[in-house]
């Protein structure tokens, strides 16, 4: 296979990054997490970028000036001239201040541009010219933030100029300009330094456009915007990614003439009904499509042409500019790729390849396309290479670099200054003048320099891999969450996955040159087809002859006949080692996200009313769907498959609702959305059926551990209110403690109880919690059987309420409130008592305890009788509240209580026993090293699916088998 590297981010897992308030896939989580994104409110707004979280464009140092400026230009009518770059940001960012000051009532407006030949930014002939063509004010864009010689000379003509740029300062000076603005200048409180050129001039139209009331104006040009950042290759995050994404949505429906036709003579010419179809422009499009013929023009003709297009409102001139910039583009093509071909020789006859650097030069070059020509060589070579255009006739040669990751171009360059008549540029990608007879000086200096710096592992390609997945994400559910992320580029790139230990089916040739490989990956029992592996015919024979594989891949979700087909495509693949990975895949399973976007297909008419009345069937292998007991169509054998693993493994069940119909002229395609199902049905009458149904809701094939069920038996067998002392967790925050308890045992406790409410008697029971406390209950489950309250309700609107983190006086006064209210007695009477002590008696007439008794009779009212100083209440006064008072509740208190009934002290005392006599046989995960937890048996995680853990179970009682676990082994203790 080839040689490469792999390099798989490091991510924590999932406890140590947000999630829990987000209902977010753990997989996507991850992936921002390993981008930086990590704090829960930075991942909300990433994931719902809004115009209006653009920040304030007047934290721009300088933008003030620069707005209050331009409106005194465009007020006084002066002569106003942009000077922009040749470049698709120079281009976009020209064309968006000449549309926008025009829209502004600006009426002498004019642009200049320079050719490639001139070089980039500002130059004083140039300005000179400006100068003479009767200019007041001149407006940089995409320019000027260096140019210090022609700002004093601007200066000296008497041209006022205002610099709007986003490159790198020299420094920390800027030109002596009447105003600067750039986001990479330390005054500015604008925190997003990485705007693009056209980023920082839409910021200065945003403010005219809102100091003339008319803001939303100014977002008809974000549609340029969205092309200018995406095709400068800057960050596409923060205010960045706001831009692009609405900026290309808005290219589906741009009011731009020029633009409009533009997209349509390069999208749809060829298939008018596409139009109708595309649903959205990526950065794919704009970065390999439109970029590229707008690049043309300023690499082989005039950039200005381009300008001229997007300004211009006459139909026939629109046209014929159009088709002149798709000419020159195919030129362009055409040129690159005979450059390329003639490199590639190059290297092979002169044994260049075995260079550090890769340099090759000849006058047949065209500098304008010299360096998409080396960035070629360098995905190829993986070498740094420089490539030059020999002007003999001038005695000149016009170099362009690029470079690999651990190299710095611009430092190279920097160490041999005396050959070059001028360079420029940064780590990665350079330009240079220099003459002709330093090019063999050149190319044995850098080599010489770059031997010193670079190793042979250096030269081997280097694949950053996001995430692990395994085959069944491969799928049109998962891509979904994966568009979340859009829109995708520097910073913020496609996602690449790695798959380990997938089989090959049907692999085959493909394209005209039986260049490419197309194969099926599959895995566990799931398949994705037609994964597509480019420029791989060389390893056909190979990958026949194999047997497992790692494939690292990109995917992509395509629309084909009206249907939806998630692809792979493969960036690389090597022989798989055979390991265990039962674990990871169960831990897939697990974590599935819910709400799940689906989609399947069917020819039979689907009702758009009771979209929510969807039932599902299980058959075989897939999941039929019907609406009423119509049939109406099947899920994707893989979303069955995986549904279907769910319920077995883990006792799941999932609910279907239509989202929306689209009729196609050969059948409908059906968007639903698949949700995990909480509800519970219970058709029994007896507790005991009622109870059944329960514990198989809630656990499958599970019991309930010993200490649930010692809990449910005290609360319904023995009919008694129950106080837990809550030391598993501390007073902030959830904490488990494998010393003590997991608590999930409360929970299957709480819920039972709850549940069995609700079907006795169709009524919601209580929890009053803190809200630092709130998110432990924050589930569908909880939500459906209690109200969760931050403040006491009144308990006698509930047939079980449970009290979560209140001290025992906070509980005891909300009775002893209820008391007094009923008897209208003062709080004064207490103030004379003596004591604090209340003795109490049960049903019997024996002293249980000093403090308090609860406990509820067989008909749910309370039995134990409140006598004693403390209140001084009256005993007829204390029958009366308690026979009207039946409820029953649960007091979970952190803090040491002294009340009755201590549950937890009777069974704390059996657990250590048990675990006394097994502790050697119980190991957790915790506590062992990465690489002692290599090769061991018996482990018992969360999410084992319930026949292993049933399995478990079993070895830890009937053998001497040692167990390694995580906290949730105190499910089957």
């Amino acid at each position: 296979m080839r040689n490469t590297k792999w390099n798989v981010k490091s991510i924590p897992s999932n406890r140590e990054i947000v999630g829990e308030n987000l209902n977010v896939d753990y997989d996507i989580l991850k992936i921002l997490y390993s981008r930086g994104i990590r704090e829960e409110e930075d991942v909300r707004k990433f994931l719902n970028p809004k115009l209006e979280n653009i920040q304030d464009p007047y934290g721009l140092f300088d933008m003030e000036k620069t707005v209050l400026e331009i409106e005194n230009a465009i007020r006084e009518n002066k002569n106003i001239w942009i000077y922009g770059d040749y470049d698709v940001d120079g281009i976009t960012s020209t064309s968006v201040l000449y549309l926008a000051l025009k829209e502004l009532g600006a009426e002498n407006v004019n642009y200049y541009i320079p050719i490639r030949d001139e070089g980039y930014g500002l130059n004083n002939e140039a300005l000179k010219k400006i100068k003479e063509s009767g200019a007041d004010l001149v407006i940089t864009v995409d320019c000027g933030i260096t140019s210090f010689p022609e700002i004093e000379f601007a200066n000296s003509i008497e041209l006022p100029i205002i610099i709007t740029d986003h490159h790198n300062l020299h420094g920390n000076k800027v030109p002596d300009a009447v105003a600067v603005v750039n986001p990479k200048r330390k005054e500015n409180k604008f925190t997003f330094p990485s705007l693009a050129g056209v980023g920082t001039i839409f910021m200065v139209v945003l403010c005219l456009f809102e100091r003339a009331g008319e803001k939303e104006k100014a977002y008809e040009y974000i549609d340029l915007v969205a092309i200018g950042t995406v095709a400068d290759i800057v960050p596409l995050l923060e205010e960045n990614r706001i831009l692009t994404k609405f900026g290309l949505e808005k290219l589906l429906h741009s009011k731009n003439k020029g633009l409009n036709y533009l997209l349509y003579k390069l999208f749809f010419s060829g298939n008018k009904d596409q139009k109708e179809t595309k649903t959205e422009y990526t950065t794919y499009d704009v970065g390999f499509i439109i970029a590229p013929v707008f690049n043309a023009a300023g690499r082989l003709k005039d950039a200005k042409m381009v300008v001229k297009l997007l300004i211009s409102d006459n139909s026939r001139e629109i046209e014929v500019i159009v088709q002149e910039l798709i000419d020159k583009n195919f030129e362009r093509k055409d040129l690159q790729n005979n450059i390329v071909e003639m490199v590639e020789k190059n290297i092979e006859d002169k044994n260049l390849k075995e260079d550090y650097i890769i340099v090759d030069g000849d006058p047949e070059y065209h500098h304008g396309v010299i360096g998409i020509a080396a960035s070629k060589i360098v995905d190829k070579y993986n070498k740094p290479t420089i490539i030059m255009e020999i002007k003999e006739d001038q005695g000149l040669a016009v170099g362009s670099c690029r470079s690999i990751g651990n190299f710095n171009i611009l430092e190279a360059l920097q160490s041999m200054p005396e050959l070059f008549l001028k360079f420029g540029g940064h780590s990665g990608a350079a330009g240079f003048t220099l003459p002709i007879k330093n090019i063999e000086l050149l190319r044995k200096k850098i080599n010489s320099y770059a031997k010193n710096i670079l190793k042979e592992e250096d030269f081997v390609k280097i694949i950053e891999i996001d995430k692990q997945i395994p085959v069944q994400k491969i799928s049109y559910e998962f891509f979904q969450l994966i568009d979340l992320l859009k829109p995708f580029g520097f910073g913020n790139p496609t996602p690449t996955f790695l798959t380990k230990s997938v089989f090959f089916e049907n692999i085959k040739f493909i394209g005209e040159n039986k260049n490419h490989i197309m194969f099926d990956v599959q895995q566990k029992g799931y398949t994705s087809r037609n994964a597509v592996w480019f420029n791989s015919g060389e390893f056909f024979k190979e990958l026949n002859e194999g047997l497992i594989y790692d494939i690292v891949y990109k995917m992509k979700n395509e629309l084909y006949q009206d249907r939806y087909y998630t692809k792979v495509y493969i960036e690389d693949v090597k022989h798989s080692k055979l390991i265990d990975d039962r674990l990871n895949y169960y831990y897939s399973l697990f974590t599935t996200s819910f709400p799940m976007k689906s989609v399947f297909y069917t020819n039979i008419d689907v009702s758009d009313e009771n979209k929510s009345e969807i039932s599902m069937k299980i058959e075989v292998d897939q999941i039929s769907l019907f609406q009423g007991k119509k049939f109406i169509g099947r899920l994707d054998y893989n979303v069955s498959k995986l549904l279907m693993q769910l319920k077995e493994y883990y006792n799941w069940n999932f609910s279907v609702e239509i989202e929306k119909i689209k009729r196609t002229t050969t059948h409908n395609i059906i968007f639903i959305t698949i949700k995990r199902d909480y509800s519970f049905k219970c058709y029994e009458v007896k507790d005991v059926g009622i109870f059944n149904k329960i514990k198989s809701f809630l656990l499958g094939k599970l019991e309930y551990n010993s200490f649930t069920k010692k809990m449910l038996a005290e609360f319904f067998r023995n009919d008694k209110n129950l106080v837990i002392e809550n030391d598993f967790i501390d007073s902030n925050s959830v904490k488990l403690n494998r010393e003590n308890k997991n608590l999930s045992s409360v929970i299957k406790y709480i819920l039972t109880v709850g549940m069995f409410y609700k079907t006795k008697l169709d009524k919601k029971s209580q929890i009053v919690v803190t809200e630092e406390n709130e998110k432990i209950f924050a589930t569908p489950l909880f939500k459906d059987y209690f109200d969760i309250n931050n403040n006491v309700e009144d308990v006698r609107e509930y047939p079980f309420t449970v009290f979560y983190e209140f001290d025992e006086n906070e509980v005891l006064d909300l009775f002893s409130d209820e008391l007094k209210n009923e008897n209208e007695v003062e709080d004064k009477e207490n103030e004379n008592l003596e004591g604090n002590n209340l003795e109490i008696k049960n049903a019997g007439s024996e002293v249980v305890s000093e403090d308090v008794g609860l406990k509820v009779a067989e008909d749910g009212g309370a039995t134990g009788n409140f006598v004693g100083t403390r209140d001084n209440r009256e005993k007829e006064n204390l029958e009366d509240f308690k026979n009207e008072w039946k409820n029953k509740f649960c007091v979970i208190t952190n803090k040491k209580t002294d009340l009755y009934e201590k549950v937890i002290e009777k069974y704390r005392l059996k657990i250590l026993d048990f675990k006394s006599k097994k502790s050697e046989r119980i190991v957790y995960l915790s506590d062992l090293t990465n690489e002692e937890r290599k090769g061991l048996k018996n482990i018992y995680v969360k999410y084992l699916p319930i026949e292993e853990k049933i399995r478990l179970k079993k070895v830890l009682e009937e053998t001497a088998e040692t167990i390694y676990c995580d906290n949730s082994i105190e499910e089957i203790l």
